[in-house]
């Protein structure tokens, strides 16, 4: 049985690296209580159910006391030498006091220290006068890591109740009309979200995708409207060009009559939704540089999608995700203002959800169609966040 003895870090992704690329058959963590308590249960559940891990433990440790943590390291040890397992030190992570503990008894046992760099994915061994390693005296294996399984390893779910057909770009027609329907959008983006609040004001069908107004009535309603789309002129260009392109049919217009007819549903939700473009235009741009991708994800803080129990579920809409290796990035997508208060919270928001799914590997982008001036810019540096 091959054993593998590490640090029980904050890091979720660094817990289980090792047993994601190598095959092992226990797990041993040494941690405070504080700690154990905290990741035992989502930790054990994700080793067994996807790395094909038979035993987990858990041992747990003074802060500092390095000659305690020693001799309590030194009794799983013998432990493990005596029921004949193979011991592989796994130092992945900030390892602190354990990394002295790991050392000493390195030497005095001959057990191979190995670390993964997270980042890179790559498997860095410490083997001085060693024979054994874990590259050579362990199986490899490849357990795909998609961002579901991301973010079950940290105690959360992805709930897909909540997700809008219109996220879906599956639909390779689909797909194509909403590329088309960018590039619309980035023409005429200073009035594209007065354009969708239009739609729904000025057309408030209950039924069916064909729409029409009594062209008068139209009009008047526009001039009254404080818009940035204050006429048929203005209205009906941004109609034309999506006509054009298949987007709208059936153009009615007369001095009596405006109307037209939405391709199908998920173009009228498009349009409607005046920020859901930028989302799937990013999706698009993002989804062919990772290894998984999702638009418009409802993350659920408590691992419970759909709520039970006393315990409210708490959520987060994260516009694009996506994973690479083992590096998530989130992306907020902002198509209004983003001045003053609108910029730090989006900043914020970003930077929450980011650091709860996550962690330090994280990457956080913000993409917005309006610019942010200098000092949120500043601001968006200092967090690490980058603005695109």
């Amino acid at each position: 049985m091959n054993t593998v003895f590490s640090l029980l870090s904050s890091e979720p992704i660094e817990n289980v690296i090792t047993c994601l690329n190598r095959r092992i058959d226990k797990v041993v963590y040494f941690g405070t209580a504080q700690s154990i308590s905290s990741a035992k249960d989502s930790l054990e559940s994700f080793l067994k159910k996807y790395c094909r891990v038979q035993s987990v433990a858990f041992r747990p440790i003074p802060r500092h006391n390095i000659d305690s943590i020693s001799n309590i390291i030194a009794e799983d040890v013998q432990k493990e030498i005596f029921a004949g397992n193979s011991i592989f030190f796994d130092i992945t992570g900030e390892a602190g006091p354990v990394l002295i503990g790991f050392g000493r008894l390195a030497r005095e046992f001959g057990i191979p220290i190995h670390l993964y760099d997270v980042a890179e994915n790559k498997l860095r061994e410490y083997n001085p006068g060693i024979s054994r390693s874990l590259s050579g005296d362990t199986q490899p294996q490849q357990i795909e890591l998609d961002i579901r399984r991301y973010i079950e390893l940290r105690g959360g779910t992805v709930d897909f109740k909540f997700h809008k057909s219109i996220k879906d770009l599956s639909d390779l027609e689909f797909a194509a009309d909403a590329d088309k329907i960018w590039k619309i959008a980035e023409k005429y983006w200073d009035i594209w979200t007065a354009f969708s609040e239009c739609l729904r004001r000025e057309f408030p069908d209950c039924d069916g995708l064909s729409v029409i107004r009594r062209t008068e009535s139209l009009t008047a309603s526009l001039a009254r409207v404080k818009s940035r789309i204050r006429s048929i002129h203005k209205l009906s260009e941004i109609i034309d060009a999506l006509a054009r392109d298949g987007i709208l049919t059936d153009i009615k217009r007369s001095e009596n009559h405006y109307g037209f007819s939405f391709k199908n549903q998920k173009i009228k939700d498009c349009l409607w939704d005046g920020g859901s473009i930028l989302e799937l235009h990013t999706y698009m741009l993002e989804r062919p540089a990772c290894d998984d991708c999702f638009v418009g994800v409802h993350l659920d803080w408590n691992r419970d999608a759909g709520g039970s129990g006393n315990t409210p579920d708490v959520l987060n809409e994260v516009d694009v995700l996506s994973l690479k290796g083992y590096i998530p990035t989130f992306i907020s997508c902002k198509a209004g203002n983003m001045s003053g208060n609108n910029a730090l919270y989006a900043l914020y928001e970003l930077e929450t959800v980011a650091s709860r799914f996550g962690g330090k590997y994280a990457k956080k982008v913000l993409v917005s169609v309006k610019k942010l001036s200098a000092p949120y810019l500043q601001r968006a540096r200092e967090m690490g966040i980058e603005v695109r």
